[in-house]
This record gives structure tokens, C-alpha cells and sequence, in this order.
């Protein structure tokens, strides 16, 4: 049985000001860590040295500058770009500002993980691609500690799915770099 553990990429320019999420190689390109980000991906990165075995990022410039602060101090981790750990694919809503869309705070939205977000993907799209990251890493690997790095969206989906929780938008806001570990 492999352990589990997932974070959210670091602050990024994204964040500020917020963007609703990226979906997109193109976009997502856009929007590198902060120094901020940097700094906290560094810093909570020491805290598991020599710890992971595998490091499985979304190919998301964010994702993958978090995700190499890790491999840098396991450096015999395996690296992998996964596309299935990319961002919530919000549609028409992709690199747009959060204050440009009603949509995303309509409240009819957060309790129907069947509905698509912007005409991009829903929350049980997000949890079967997310639980395809775990189910291939526990077939090819075995006694392991496995580090996923994604975003906020897609990692709520895959804790409540390991907590047997129901799906919904925006229960809570992953913090960035907090490592967690993921417990049924």
C-alpha cells in the first residue's frame, strides 16, 4: 500500500489579481510563482527531505515550480508531469478575473457537482481522472510516499473522495504548500 500525500502548488501570480482557474498548457504558462510562493514551496519542501519516493505534478508552470522545490530535496525521487493533476477546467471562465463572472459565486452551482463549470468539466470528471492518478500509481508502485502537486479545485475533489465526503464547489480553500496526507 503507498501513502498518499497531495499539495497545492505556491502563491502565484495568478492569485493576484484572482483568476478564475486555468485550464489550459496556454494559459497556465502565463503564471509563475511568486516570491512568495518560492519561499513557502522551499520552505515546506525541507520539511520532508529524503522523505518522497515519487513526485507526480500537474504540467502547469505553478504546479511544477512547487513540485521541483520537493524533488530538489528528494533528489532521488521519480519526477512525472501527469496531465490528469491540471486545474478544474472552467470553460468559457478560463484566465478570466473572478469579478468578471456572477456564475462563479452562484450558489445553485455549489451544490451540483454534476454541472459542468462554464461548459468545461464537472466535479465527477475532476474525481475520476484524479482517482486514475492513484489507482496507475498503486499499480506500478508499491510501500511508497507519493507526493501529487495540483490545484486547489482538483485537490479538494481528491480529499473528499479518499473521506468518502460528498462533491461540492468550494467546501473549503486548500491552503498553498501544506503538505497533507490523504487518509480513507
Amino acid at each position: 500500500m503507498n501513502n498518499f500525500y497531495i499539495v497545492r502548488h505556491g502563491e502565484s501570480e495568478k492569485n493576484f489579481p484572482v483568476q478564475i482557474e486555468s485550464c489550459t498548457m496556454k494559459s497556465a504558462s502565463k503564471y509563475p510563482l511568486t516570491k512568495k510562493g518560492k519561499h513557502d514551496a522551499n520552505r515546506e519542501a525541507k520539511k520532508y527531505n529524503n522523505f518522497f519516493d515519487i513526485i507526480i505534478t500537474s504540467p502547469f508552470l505553478r504546479a511544477k515550480q512547487t513540485a521541483k522545490s520537493f524533488f530538489e530535496t528528494s533528489k532521488s525521487a521519480e519526477f512525472i508531469e501527469d496531465m490528469k493533476l491540471k486545474d478544474l477546467n472552467v470553460g468559457i471562465f478560463d484566465d478570466k478575473l473572478l469579478s468578471d463572472s456572477d456564475y462563479y459565486r452562484n450558489e445553485e452551482l455549489k451544490n451540483k457537482p454534476d454541472k459542468k463549470f462554464g461548459g468545461g468539466e464537472n466535479l465527477y470528471e475532476v474525481q475520476e481522472r484524479m482517482m486514475k492518478v492513484v489507482k496507475d500509481a498503486n499499480k506500478k508502485y508499491q510501500n511508497k510516499n507519493i507526493l501529487l502537486v495540483s490545484h486547489g479545485s482538483p485537490i479538494e475533489v481528491l480529499s473528499d473522495s479518499f473521506q468518502g465526503k460528498e462533491l461540492s464547489y468550494w467546501n473549503k480553500c486548500f491552503p498553498h504548500t501544506k503538505v497533507i496526507a490523504l487518509t480513507k
